[in-house]
């Protein structure tokens, strides 16, 4: 049994690890942790290589852990988030690692892909660019 929040998501993580992989489940939520404003599904799916009957079964089993927001995937809630940053970002190069990942992915992205990206971010209720506009008006 859990003895507080952390300690079930952490879990969670780890049923989610037995069921479908450990780096599956750990380059997943790294991902999504590092992303400033998530991910779309088809970036994540490119970003992890890793096929779509793949991923279907685990994106169905982790939906409680993740949410969408504007056409971007993200962590759910605060408990997940600290949690996944307890469990695979804790030391300073595996963050650094998760970013250079991502990083090069978004280098490489076709066009069309990182347009998409763009327009979400610019579009996202959380945007810098959208509370600037929000507070002058």
């Amino acid at each position: 049994a859990a003895k507080n929040p952390m300690a079930l998501a952490d879990i969670v993580l780890a049923r989610y690890e037995a069921n479908f992989g450990t780096d599956l489940v750990r380059r997943t939520f790294s991902f999504l942790k590092a992303s400033r404003f998530g991910m779309s599904e088809e970036e994540l799916l490119a970003a992890l290589d890793v096929p779509p009957d793949a991923w279907s079964p685990f994106f169905l089993a982790t939906r409680g852990a993740l949410c969408s927001v504007g056409g971007l995937l993200n962590i759910s809630d605060n408990v997940m988030n600290r949690a996944v940053r307890a469990r695979y970002l804790k030391k300073d190069d595996a963050r650094l690692d998760v970013h250079k990942q991502l990083l090069h992915f978004f280098e490489h992205a076709p066009l069309e892909r990182d347009r998409h990206h763009r327009e979400a971010r610019r579009d996202h209720p959380r945007h810098p660019q959208q509370h600037q506009v929000r507070l002058q008006s």
